[in-house]
């Protein structure tokens, strides 16, 4: 079922919160409030959510492939299995977050904030994580294999069988409290 932005806006303001399977490509929700709103299975390819509010939405298996969130919130959003692929998470909060088995491929989050998140499962190959601030999540068994890490703060993070070919955690990335792939801890920060 194909939707645009209006029709949408206007049903979530009447209360209506189940939009399931719903087709909004390219769709304009700039600055949109969609708290607890369920998009699992949409389709919000090249969709402009900048700015938007996803608190508690659920986003499950959406297509979210090559849209803005930039500088959005997504406090205990469900992203389990959501195509993400090169779509623009930069400068947006990430809070208790589910993003396991998501596609983050070339997914660029820079300046992000997240905390508390799940990434278990997910490919976030080649994504642009420079100068993110990432502290108590688990990446168990993700593949960040050539992830950009430049500047990153990384704290309590646990790497526990993912793929981190390609990257140097311990370049220009701050890190501290760090399960690396093998399940070694390392305590030690820049």
């Amino acid at each position: 079922m194909d939707m645009d932005a209006e029709e949408l806006l206007r049903r979530y303001a009447a209360g209506k919160r189940y939009f399931s399977g719903i087709n909004l490509k390219g769709v304009y929700l700039k600055g949109a409030k969609l708290n607890r709103i369920n998009l699992s299975k949409a389709n919000l390819s090249e969709a402009d959510l900048s700015e938007a509010d996803l608190s508690e939405a659920d986003l499950s298996e959406a297509d979210l492939s090559e849209a803005d969130l930039n500088s959005a919130t997504m406090k205990g959003t469900n992203f389990r299995q959501a195509n993400m692929q090169r779509a623009c998470l930069s400068f947006s909060e990430i809070v208790d977050a589910n993003l396991t088995e998501a596609n983050l491929n070339s997914v660029d989050f820079l300046e992000v904030y997240i905390e508390g998140s799940n990434f278990d499962r997910a490919t976030l190959a080649e994504a642009n994580l420079s100068m993110a601030s990432i502290s108590k999540s688990s990446f168990r068994e993700a593949n960040l294999s050539r992830t950009i890490t430049i500047d990153a703060g990384l704290s309590d993070i646990d790497f526990t069988g993912a793929n981190l070919s390609g990257i140097d955690l311990l370049g220009e990335t701050a890190w501290d409290r760090i399960i690396l792939p093998d399940g070694r801890l390392i305590t030690i920060s820049k």
